[in-house]
């Protein structure tokens, strides 16, 4: 089972407007399929997110999804696809972006989602997403980091002694407590 998916994203005077669309290569397991657009800024920040699409009729061998935002900005659109897999009983996710290409995921031949299962996703979507953006910020500001040392070598330097000096500090912290500890018990 093949299911296809991409994410686009495009502008009009109203405003900016991000699509998520998906098809399943069997018309019989397209109730397998979920999906939801997100809109994420420069810096990798999400701030607009649709709700779950899903197709429990097998009504349809596509789904889209569209969101919306009007503030001035840059923005990108992401497309995330949710398969159920029975095999591990949870869902397969990936994830695609509008400036990537086309993508693919494969399943074995699997039910349509468990109604359970379908609330469970919908509670932890959210929570998927904020894991992306937190990876997407930790991957900015490494490369940031990176830029710097290698305008400012003295960086990693005066960051290492930095390091060193407050783990000094915790210890010292540390033998203080124990010591006034010490003290306590022998004046009790």
């Amino acid at each position: 089972m093949t299911y296809t998916f991409q994410a686009q994203i495009n502008s009009s005077p109203n405003g900016v407007y991000g699509s998520a669309s998906a098809k399943s290569s069997n018309p019989l397991q397209a109730g397998n399929l979920g999906i939801l657009a997100y809109i994420y800024d420069i810096s990798g920040k999400i701030v607009q997110m649709s709700d779950i699409i899903y197709n429990p009729n097998h009504n349809s061998t596509a789904l889209s999804a569209t969101d919306a935002i009007t503030a001035p900005g840059t923005y990108y659109c992401g497309a995330a696809i949710f398969v159920y897999d029975p095999s591990i009983g949870d869902y397969i996710r990936r994830y695609a972006n509008s400036d990537a290409e086309l993508l693919e995921v494969s399943t074995a031949s699997a039910p349509v989602f468990p109604s359970k299962s379908l609330d469970s996703l919908k509670r932890r979507h959210r929570e998927w997403l904020e894991e992306l953006e937190a990876e997407r910020e930790a991957e900015i500001a490494e490369q940031a980091r990176q830029e710097i040392e290698q305008m400012f070598p003295d960086a990693a330097a005066k960051r290492e002694l930095e390091r060193i000096a407050r783990e000094k500090a915790e210890i010292e912290a540390e033998i203080a407590e124990h010591a006034r500890q010490a003290t306590r018990q022998l004046h009790s």
